[in-house]
Formats: C-alpha cells, structure tokens, sequence
C-alpha cells in the first residue's frame, strides 16, 4: 500500500558523468511523487509498482520531516528480507523508506548504482502549504494574564482623589510597590480566536510606605494613625506589608495588526484578592540612633478585597490597572480610602 502523499517530486537536471561505474541523478523537492531519473538519458529508470506509472516511492509527511531538509543523500538498497531505501543526510541520521514489494531484484540493483545529488536551490511546497494552513486556522486564543508583574500603589479617597499629602495615612507612590506572580491561566474562546474569557490564580505582594511621621496602631474603634512621639527625630520606615491569594475573571479580545505579525490586546474584567498575612514595619530614629520594631497582625485590613481590572497591550508588553471597590481597612479612624494598582508585566509566560 502506497503511504501519503508529501508533495515532493524528483526531476531532473543534466550533470557530467562522473565515472562508467556509476550514474549521477539531481533530486529536486516539488509537489508530488519521488522518482528516478538517469541524467545521461534523462530518462525515468523503469521501476513499476504494479500500476500505470513508474514511481520509486513516495514519502508522507513524518518521513519526510526526518529527512531534516539534508543538502546532500546517499541512496543505498538494502535486500535483507524487505526492500527499503536509506537516506543519509548530513548529519550521518538515516531515514528508511519502504519500496514497493513488486521491484525485481535486477531494479535493485540498477538502483543501487546510482549516486543521487539535492540540488541546494530547492522549493519545498509542503513547507509553504503547512505554513499557509497555520495561517488560516489562526492562533490559538490565549490570554495575556500569566507571568511577573509590579506596579505602584496610590490611594484614593471617597471622591476618587489621590489622598492629600497632609493626611496622616498618605503613603509614598513610587516607595509603595505591587509584585504578582501569575501562575495558573485558562483562556476559553468564545468567538474564534479573537475574544475569551480568562481566569487565573496567583499571588500578589502589597508594601505600602506610609508618608507623614504618623505610626499605625490598632485601637478598638479600628485602625488608627498616631502621631510620632516627639522623643523621635524622624521616622527612617513605616511600612505596612501583606500577601494576598490573587484571582481574576475578565473578557479579552485580541486584534491582529500589522497585518498579522503582531496581537494588540485588550482586557478588563474584575478580581479578587484573599488576604494570607500581613507585617508592619517601623524604624525610628533618636539621635543617629534606630529603634526598629516589627508587628504581625491584620491592622484592620480588609480580609478581602475586590475590584476591577484592566489590561492593554501588544504581544508581550502589557500594562495593566488594578482599582479595588472596597476600603483597605475594613475598620478605621480615618477616612476609608482605596488602593489603585498601575503597572506592567515584567516577564510574560505566554
């Protein structure tokens, strides 16, 4: 039986003859079946299958792709029990191809007189086809969510504000930092390849560094900012530190551009964040002198927060947008204020 088909065919170019022993033949790699040609005659070498053509072999596609494209084969025929051909490529690998049952010992023979020669300038049209049908299936959807991020934190007050500078609780932007860990994506297409659902699992970093010489307490009516004692020249570290199971659920759709050589992206959706631990830091300073001390306790701090989340982006550059709709604290003095998270992937798993 006749295996598939990979599209490549045998002609011929004319080529001096090397010595009377031996044939030289030029292979070139086409769109259909493998065939002899003797290039003094430049004739088909008279090898039948048992049908109305003379064809050596042919080759399907897994065959044909351990041949690794060699720029020079050497033909040899084994007849030990079933007659196969062996292509040996540059590297010294072999490939083995079945031949037909029906060839006569003489064929062999002929055959294995023959020295065969790739012709270096080549069209392989399996490898065009193969790239063409990539190209009209398209990409497989996939989200842009997985990999390790950091952004920076701002605070917002209840009218959607960067807290004032003056409030005890500002904290520090560019000191207040947000790293994630991605790991666990899924991406469910819903129309063709260019718009999904993606959903995820990770963890994420929170240290927010507290601006104005105020200490974070906790008191019974919450958590509280009080004023550094004036023992105190300065405060060196006020940070407040938490670790949070990180999971989100958004839409993204996927534009190509430039005609299809990149992906322009957009996400949004919404998150949610459960708190695992939180530490507060704290480092004064009396006369060139530090106290540090270092609290684990909640502080009041929401055990869990929610919020949007939104991404844009080409290929591997995505920057992404984090504002949560509850409070940092779940119960405090001061006025309830929320994060907002800005930032961009550092390296990207997908």
């Amino acid at each position: 039986m006749k295996t598939i088909i990979y599209l490549l065919i045998f002609s011929l170019g004319s080529l001096l003859n090397l010595n009377a022993q031996s044939d030289t033949v030029v292979v070139n790699i086409g769109k259909s079946k493998l065939f002899i040609i003797d290039s003094e005659t430049e004739t088909k070498i008279s090898i039948s299958d048992g049908v109305n053509e003379t064809i050596l072999f042919e080759v399907n596609e897994s065959e044909a792709d351990e041949a690794k494209r060699p720029s020079n084969l050497d033909i040899d025929v084994e007849t030990d029990g079933k007659a196969r051909v062996v292509i040996i490529d540059g590297n010294e690998e072999k490939t083995y191809i079945d031949l037909p049952e029906e060839l006569e010992s003489e064929e062999l023979d002929e055959l294995a007189e023959l020295d065969i020669e790739l012709e270096e300038d080549f069209n392989d049209d399996s490898a065009k086809k193969e790239k063409a049908s990539k190209k009209k299936k398209g990409k497989k959807f996939k989200g842009h969510w997985s990999g390790f991020e950091f952004g920076f934190i701002g605070f917002l007050d209840p009218n959607n504000q960067l807290v004032n500078e003056n409030e005890a609780y500002v904290n520090r932007p560019f000191r207040s930092w947000s790293f994630g860990l991605n790991l666990f994506q899924t991406s469910i297409p819903l129309i063709k390849n260019n718009f999904g659902i993606v959903a995820g699992l990770g963890f994420n970093w929170r240290y927010y560094h507290f601006a104005n010489p105020y200490i974070l307490t906790e008191t019974a009516q919450g958590a509280d900012f009080v004023a550094m004692s004036s023992a105190y020249d300065k405060i060196d570290r006020n940070r407040l530190s938490a670790f949070y199971l990180h999971a989100p659920l958004a839409f993204e759709m996927q534009l190509p551009i430039r005609n299809g050589k990149n992906t322009l992206f957009v996400m949004g959706g919404a998150y949610g964040n459960l708190r695992l631990t939180t530490k507060y830091k704290l480092e004064m300073v009396q006369d060139k002198v530090s106290t540090k001390e270092e609290i684990k306790s909640d502080f009041y701090l929401s055990d869990f927060e929610y919020g949007l989340t939104f991404r844009v982006g080409i290929d591997k550059i995505n920057l992404y947008a984090n504002y949560a709709l509850n409070p940092l604290f779940r119960k405090t003095t001061a006025p309830e204020f929320t994060p907002i998270t800005v930032g961009i992937m550092i390296i990207p798993f997908t």
